[in-house]
Parts: C-alpha cells; sequence; structure tokens
C-alpha cells in the first residue's frame, strides 16, 4: 500500500490573529489559542502607562499568571498599550488569566480603560519567535525615549 500524502496549498498560510481592532462590525468568531506555541497578547488602554503603573500592572500580571498556570515569558510597554509573549496550559486558563487582569486595571484606573479587544496572535518557536522579541525589544527603545518612535507602514513577516 502507497503511503498517504499531504496535498501542498498553493495558498500560503494565514496566522491566526483576533481582536483589537480587526474585529469592529465582525461576526464574533473563536480566538484562536495554542497550548505549545508563544501567544502574543497587545492591552491597548485609553490612558498612558507611566513607569510606576506599569510596575504596578506588570506585578499583577505575573501574579495572575502564576495563578492560572500560564507561562509569562517577555513584556513590553508601550505609552498606551501593554506587550505580553505567553504560553497557555488552556483555554479556559488563558480565559481565567485575561478576565483577572482587565478586570482588575479597569478597577484600579477606571471604568471604560480599554480601546479595544485584547488582540491576540498565535506564533511559531524559532524565527517568528526571535522577531517577536526583537520587536518587543524595539517598543521597550521607543518607550524608554532610547530611540525615537517611528511610524511602521510596513507589516513584518513575523507579525
Amino acid at each position: 500500500m502507497l503511503p498517504r500524502m499531504k496535498q501542498l496549498s498553493l495558498i500560503p498560510a494565514q496566522q491566526p490573529v483576533h481582536g483589537g481592532d480587526l474585529n469592529q462590525g465582525t461576526r464574533k468568531t473563536l480566538r484562536p489559542l495554542a497550548r505549545r506555541r508563544p501567544i502574543h497578547l497587545i492591552l491597548k488602554s485609553k490612558v498612558a502607562f507611566e513607569k510606576s503603573n506599569g510596575v504596578l500592572v506588570l506585578a499583577e500580571a505575573k501574579r495572575f499568571s502564576e495563578k492560572f498556570g500560564l507561562k509569562l515569558i517577555d513584556h513590553a510597554f508601550g505609552e498606551d498599550h501593554l506587550h505580553l509573549v505567553l504560553t497557555i496550559p488552556s483555554r479556559r486558563d488563558y480565559n481565567s488569566f485575561i478576565r483577572s487582569l482587565s478586570g482588575l486595571l479597569a478597577r484600579k484606573y477606571g471604568k471604560g480603560i480599554w480601546s479595544s479587544l485584547p488582540y491576540t496572535r498565535v506564533a511559531h518557536w524559532g524565527k517568528d519567535f526571535r522577531g517577536l522579541l526583537k520587536y518587543l525589544e524595539l517598543n521597550r527603545l521607543e518607550a524608554s525615549g532610547d530611540m525615537p518612535y517611528s511610524q511602521r507602514t510596513w507589516v513584518p513577516e513575523w507579525l
């Protein structure tokens, strides 16, 4: 018997993304999540995170990630947003984490703090993951003032 062959796809695979401004006015779909791959999570707020607030937000993110069993790999703060790279044990634990973190921050900073839905993107290990870490480092440099902010008109292949 001949071995089964996998059909080749001529259409490039799309990165599974969800949230942010992508889903404004569209039908609700299930957020793509993966247990064994890193997830890039962005929480965008209407208020700016100062340095003291950033320390508090990061401490709460670490506390909730430990509580729900998520592994927090890396983080970065923008002026008004937070980047987290994490791995999750299950969809249920992710939902508990995001509800707890966003709810606590909304109580601390006021109702209506979030300007859009949480944005998530499932990344791949390897080149994609290394590119994601470089992107977070770029955000850290821009937030600290060591590098001027530059508007990105292109989207890299790993984002």
